[in-house]
């Protein structure tokens, strides 16, 4: 006799029979009134040794397997997980009568053998699997739909036919997380949206659960260690798609990798690894590495914003000597920066004499060190960052000869260093320019700073 059995949600194809118990009952009556040619005639005719014809399921043949066996019980040995298999459950949808036998034509088949065909059933063959049905303890194994493919470590991967629903379970197809995850990893849908739900549940309806291949659509894309893909999206985001996985502290998270593991240690506080020039062992006494270029991206052109003027105003140049970082923003303590936008907060060099600076995206403007405050016919005072170094050249910030406003032009025979110490009419002293005062001196023997007069060449208050 055969005993008629499928495959479940996640159980490879079982059949039991327990020949004797089955062979005897065919000489009882079933308590079942199983109508006549009702139907389809194989199925009334299947009914009428197991199943029950007043069952009204979508298949007609659902209708012939166990529960009720050929005895009339509902927990006989042969009925086991028949519906479990035939209905589907948590972990996977229906699976039909023939993918674990072939179903009977005719009554030759009360034989009283088991006739399990796992090669007909494509969940328990798939990726090479090749499944086994053991009657003596009535269970089955190295069936894909159990895990034997996955190399996984799966608790339960030979579930006895009888053994119930908890067979059935997260973990016992495969390790909950597996053991190529870290022990961290429970976010399942972070990796597998289309199989897991946020929420945990499998998603059956989608059909993405066994079904022959792994989902995954989460962790790092291919190329992923190119700037212009881990930088650029780390930047943008504000380190949040990192810490989704990696945890808020990127020391493992979910994903239990910590970002360091690549990065290497200290990452997080060496500020060259994202800009500059990269640094092993950089401290802040270090600073100037950290800016570009290079850029985030590997910038080094001064036409891009990532890189611009930082170079020149660092590192000084023929009028101005070099400034420190702290001079235009505030200089980060942690990865809180990271959002994509650049944040310029002027420091006190840019504010001296009353200046009020401010930062259009583009260049700045009223800013002490581009002349705001000195009234006195500068023809660029609100430079563009990318514009490069012709705009910080002698009569951009303050007009140059001919002299204008209080400027005598001395019938051409005044100098600049006539009246400011160090200077040239084509260079300045570095250690006094652009430091909030105004030295004035050298042939003018007498500079009265009340009256704002040179006395030594006019005499009185003649300004």
């Amino acid at each position: 006799m055969l005993f008629i059995h499928v495959m479940s949600i996640s159980r490879p194809a079982l059949a039991l029979t327990f020949a004797v118990s089955m062979l005897t009952a065919c000489d009882k009556q079933r308590p079942i009134d199983t109508p006549a040619g009702a139907g389809n005639p194989q199925v009334s005719a299947c009914t009428g040794c197991h199943g029950d014809p007043k069952r009204t399921e979508a298949d007609p043949l659902v209708n012939a397997a166990p529960p009720v066996s050929p005895s009339g019980s509902a927990t006989a040995p042969g009925v086991g997980a028949h519906l479990a298999h035939l209905h589907g459950g948590p972990l996977r949808g229906p699976v039909a009568c023939q993918e674990c036998h072939v179903v009977p034509i005719s009554p030759l088949h009360a034989n009283g053998q088991v006739e399990v065909v796992f090669t007909k059933a494509d969940f328990a063959i798939r990726n090479g699997a090749t499944p086994r049905f053991d009657p003596t303890t009535a269970s089955c194994a190295t069936t894909y739909c159990h895990g034997a493919t996955l190399a996984a470590g799966g608790t339960n991967q030979a579930p006895s036919w009888n053994g119930g629903a908890s067979q059935a379970a997260c973990g016992t197809c495969h390790g909950a997380p597996p053991p190529n995850h870290a022990a961290t990893s429970t976010t399942c849908s972070s990796c597998h949206p289309r199989t897991v739900r946020p929420d945990g549940t499998i998603d059956v309806a989608g059909g993405f659960h066994v079904n022959g291949s792994i989902e995954v659509t989460g962790g790092h894309p291919a190329g992923w260690a190119d700037p212009s893909q881990h930088g650029h999206a780390a930047n943008a985001q504000g380190l949040g798609g990192c810490r989704a996985c990696h945890g808020q502290n990127l020391d493992g998270g979910t994903a239990g990798v910590s970002c360091a593991s690549c990065h290497g240690a200290g990452w997080q506080s060496n500020c060259t690894f994202c800009h500059g020039t990269r640094t092993a062992g950089w401290t802040s006494a270090q600073l100037a590495l950290a800016a570009p270029p290079a850029g985030t991206q590997g910038q080094v052109a001064t036409t891009d914003r990532a890189v611009g003027a930082h170079a020149r105003h660092l590192a000084g140049g023929l009028i101005g000597k070099a400034l420190a970082c702290g001079d235009c923003h505030v200089v980060p303590a942690d990865l809180g920066h990271l959002n994509g936008t650049p944040t310029i907060t002027f420091g006190s060099a840019a504010k001296r004499g009353g200046a009020s600076p401010a930062w259009n995206g583009v260049g700045c403007s009223a800013t002490y060190c581009h002349g705001a405050t000195l009234n006195a016919g500068g023809t660029n005072q609100s430079p563009v960052w990318t514009g490069g170094n012709a705009q910080a050249a002698c009569g951009t910030c303050h007009g140059i000869s001919p002299s204008t406003g209080r400027h005598p032009d001395h019938l051409g025979q005044a100098t600049c260093g006539d009246c400011h110490p160090g200077y040239t009419s084509t260079s300045v002293n570095l250690a006094t320019h652009v430091d909030g005062t105004r030295q004035v001196g050298n042939k003018i023997t007498a500079w009265n700073p009340t009256t704002r007069a040179c006395t030594g060449c006019h005499g009185g208050d003649t300004w």
